[in-house]
């Protein structure tokens, strides 16, 4: 599966529109990636990821399994655990959710060759 065929998961209800309207981008750059003409960046996949609440390692392919994906709100939350209303787990604070994303993004940048 690509990265743009799993955009197009990620949006489930949503226009293309409003998709990128959440993680402010234009519809024909959304379209773009979708149809896999192009691939998005290390900071638009963070962005997509924070914002649709999937981990950076299914939308990019390297997961074997995609986990379960649980309708919230007409977003989809994609992972292997449990789905909570802001995507973090029990216990876990805000500071580790953030540190979180900085480490998800130094990996994406060293998995694209953008160190």
């Amino acid at each position: 599966m690509t990265i743009g065929q799993r955009m197009r998961i990620l949006r489930g209800d949503l226009s293309q529109r409003e998709a990128a309207n959440r993680i402010g981008m234009k519809q024909p750059l959304w379209r773009v990636y979708e149809a896999d003409r192009s691939k998005p960046g290390a900071e638009l996949i963070v962005k997509i990821c924070e914002t649709f609440g999937c981990e950076a390692d299914w939308l990019l392919g390297l997961e074997k399994e995609r986990g379960r994906i649980v309708a919230t709100n007409s977003a989809v939350v994609v992972g292997s655990g449990n789905a909570t209303t802001n995507n973090m787990h029990p216990g876990e604070s805000p500071i580790c959710r953030k540190c979180e994303i900085k480490k998800r993004l130094e990996r994406i940048r060293k998995i694209s060759g953008m160190t």
